[in-house]
């Protein structure tokens, strides 16, 4: 049996802006790169943000970079995995209080699992530590992170 192949739309990252004394609404889209699972620093809920990260699309088959999109600038900084799928990226804030980047991500030629932090001025040079688990975790980990 032959069919058609499937053809995919990828989200793209959009901007709105909500004027509530005007009740009006604009929208504007940022980029025109398939992005999922967006993120904001939490301390940011609930005003503008500054900045998003998410995976993009930039290769044929699978999301691979995480990308920080600055929305002030519209610019942005990405970091491509070899050999490895990426999952949900967080905003977190270091001791110091500055921008870092944690995810997870499966090692699909080696079969495991890492933990990786990236500094957020800094995305493209890789990550700064990584925790190799000794074991594969779930597609699709979700959490969010804190320190004490």
């Amino acid at each position: 049996m032959k069919g058609v192949p499937p053809q995919f739309e990828f989200a793209t990252q959009h901007q709105v802006r909500i004027n509530l004394r005007h009740k009006t609404a604009t929208e504007t889209q940022i980029d025109d790169i398939g992005s999922d699972l967006h993120q904001i620093d939490s301390a940011e809920t609930g005003s503008s943000h500054t900045a998003v990260v998410s995976l993009q699309k930039r290769v044929d088959v699978l999301f691979d970079p995480v990308a920080i999109t600055s929305h002030k600038t519209g610019k942005f900084k990405y970091f491509s995995y070899k050999d490895q799928m990426a999952e949900e990226h967080l905003f977190i804030k270091n001791t110091r209080g500055s921008d870092c980047i944690i995810d997870i991500t499966l090692n699909y030629v080696k079969q495991h699992s890492s933990v990786n932090i990236f500094n957020a001025d800094h995305l493209s040079d890789g990550p700064i530590a990584i925790a190799r688990l000794l074991y594969v975790l779930p597609l699709e980990f979700h959490g969010k992170f804190i320190y004490e």
